[in-house]
């Protein structure tokens, strides 16, 4: 009973401390335990507490992107001021509004780790701001499909991986571009990046051992990779492989651009042509 007492003293003093701190307005700081459904376990003033994600000082409009984030942030050491106190039971809601964080000035061409928290079909949202300890709060960038050696580099990445980019430049509301090469780099094949996602008349021209080259425009070479993310299932990847087999020299036919391998300088084309979907 005595040891009972006694605990519930020293509780009842360190509610009594977080009173005063917040009748006093003033910041204090809290340690995050664990991600809860709606936000933080946190320890303030030697007590559990809560921060929702709604008076976080880090806003994320994506609630998937919480959940690659919100286990980085345990143990991280915030600020705020109290916003709820109750007694009996203790519950203590925290502000995290408050906190202040540094400005960050990235460097051009200089690489940064960053983990994915968001993909599209040509973009990668990263966030860098777990690799600088928080200390400029979330960092989110941009990475184009285009700006990667290979495609395929870009199509296995998944949310949560971690990878290292380059920062090129500031745009989206001052957003972070970043991309898997340097700006040198990337600003040199950003005038062929135009026909991604068009549609081009494609010519057949067949040459030894029964390949094929396939171009557009003016001297613009491309590849048309059978695959599922393209074409579906097996029977229709089947299909093709006997639709482009047919194809004799002179022969055109409707592709959209996909893509760009880079280390080949050719384009990925998807066969759109009518001639095709008809057999599909």
């Amino acid at each position: 009973m005595i040891e009972n007492n006694t605990e519930n003293d020293y509780l009842q003093e360190l509610y009594n401390r977080l009173n005063e701190l917040k009748e006093q307005d003033k910041v204090v700081s809290y340690l995050i335990q664990k991600p809860q459904q709606q936000g933080f376990l946190i320890k303030v003033g030697g007590l559990y507490g809560q921060v929702d994600f709604k008076h976080f000082p880090i806003r994320y409009k994506n609630a998937e992107i919480w959940k690659v984030i919100a286990p980085l942030l345990v143990g991280h050491k915030l600020y705020g001021k109290i916003k709820t106190l109750k007694n009996h039971p203790i519950q203590i809601l925290v502000n995290g509004k408050f906190q202040l964080f540094e400005n960050l000035v990235l460097e051009i061409d200089k690489p940064y780790t960053a983990i994915v928290v968001h993909k599209s079909e040509f973009q990668l949202t990263v966030e860098l701001g777990y690799y600088f300890n928080w200390q400029y709060g979330s960092v989110l960038g941009y990475i184009n499909k285009l700006s990667f050696k290979e495609a395929s580099r870009f199509d296995v990445l998944q949310v949560g991986d971690e990878m290292v980019a380059y920062f090129l430049k500031q745009t989206f509301g001052n957003a972070p571009i970043l991309g898997e090469m340097p700006n040198a780099v990337t600003l040199a094949i950003t005038d062929v990046e135009k026909y991604i996602g068009t549609t081009q008349k494609v010519k057949v021209k067949c040459i030894e051992n029964g390949k094929q080259q396939y171009s557009f425009g003016h001297k613009l070479h491309g590849l048309i990779p059978i695959q599922e993310i393209y074409y579906g299932n097996k029977n229709n990847r089947d299909v093709v492989r006997a639709f482009i087999k047919s194809l004799e020299t002179g022969a055109v036919i409707d592709c959209e651009i996909v893509g760009i391998m880079h280390t080949k300088k050719m384009y990925l084309l998807k066969i759109i042509d009518t001639k095709l979907t008809q057999l599909l």
